[in-house]
């Protein structure tokens, strides 16, 4: 449920981003959301490793167990690497997205994708899993 509640969180997150690139929100809008959900996001991951870390029995770990693994690792990397981006965001004086430097742009959207990729992967994994016990 903790991921869940985390992968909700990231939608939020993702869909304030898309009105700020469609200029729907301004900087500080999406600075602030994304400012609320990061604890929930960081308590999903937390949740996950321990739970994988209890519920996985070493002698027994799959493949696609190993893909999950690396898509939290990459998740955790990639999260704090958004954080210090939001913080970034917050230090220029501007609110249009389009008014930012390129690369801060391509940067965002760079590890924005990677991050739904990551959370993608591991529902699906853990999708799969349960599905086939």
């Amino acid at each position: 449920m903790g991921f869940a509640a985390g992968f909700g969180a990231v939608i939020l997150a993702d869909i304030a981003g898309g009105l700020w690139v469609f200029r729907k929100a301004r900087a500080s809008q999406v600075a602030w959301l994304t400012g609320i959900v990061q604890p929930v996001i960081w308590v999903a991951l937390t949740a996950s490793i321990v739970s994988g870390v209890v519920l996985v029995d070493p002698d027994k770990i799959v493949l696609r167990t190993k893909l999950k693994f690396v898509a939290i690792i990459i998740l955790l990397l990639n999260g704090l690497f958004l954080d210090r981006l939001r913080r970034r965001m917050t230090e220029y004086d501007i609110e249009d997205f389009w008014d930012f430097p390129t690369r801060f742009k391509l940067t965002s959207a760079i590890s924005i994708g990677l991050s739904q990729i990551c959370w993608w992967t591991a529902i699906l994994v853990g999708f799969i899993t349960s599905s086939s016990h």
